[in-house]
């Protein structure tokens, strides 16, 4: 339950408050990151959440479905800092199809449901004029193919 918590801690709770105190201080221009200048710092602060994460949890002997999650995030993060410097990709696609696709690899076919959160997250994304069609099916299928990628290196 420790591992856990720190991971929980370490890979949601730094970023939010990197964007958080961005907002007070006009790092960013809100919660969204609208603009894709803003994205590259945030996922540099966010993958050095994960990799310290990764760290702690490697060292503290966390079971290997934990720190697996964490190593994913970390991979995640040096890959779409490297599309944001160029192109403004989806991040909320990319997180919840990555996260929907662990669950999958881990329990199997009985985890498919968590992948209709991805219709609702574009639709949402769409709606507010956050982002194109394009950017929305490249969050997904960049999330899925990491993770699938990553979890098939770590538990074959």
């Amino acid at each position: 339950m420790l591992e856990l918590s720190i991971t929980l801690l370490m890979l949601t709770g730094i970023p939010l408050a990197y964007i958080l105190i961005g907002l007070r201080r006009g790092w960013v221009s809100d919660l969204g990151l609208t603009h894709r200048e803003e994205q590259p710092r945030f996922i540099l602060v966010s993958l050095s959440s994960d990799l310290l994460a990764l760290t702690i949890l490697w060292l503290g002997g966390a079971p290997r479905m934990i720190w697996t999650l964490a190593l994913v995030y970390a991979c995640l993060g040096v890959t779409t800092f490297t599309i944001s410097n160029f192109w403004k990709i989806n991040l909320h696609m990319v997180t919840v199809s990555a996260f929907s696709t662990f669950l999958f690899y881990v329990f199997g076919p009985a985890a498919w449901w968590t992948f209709l959160s991805l219709p609702l997250v574009a639709w949402a994304r769409l709606r507010r004029k956050k982002h194109s069609p394009a950017r929305l099916l490249a969050g997904a299928v960049l999330g899925a193919a990491i993770t699938w990628g990553v979890m098939r290196m770590v538990w074959g």
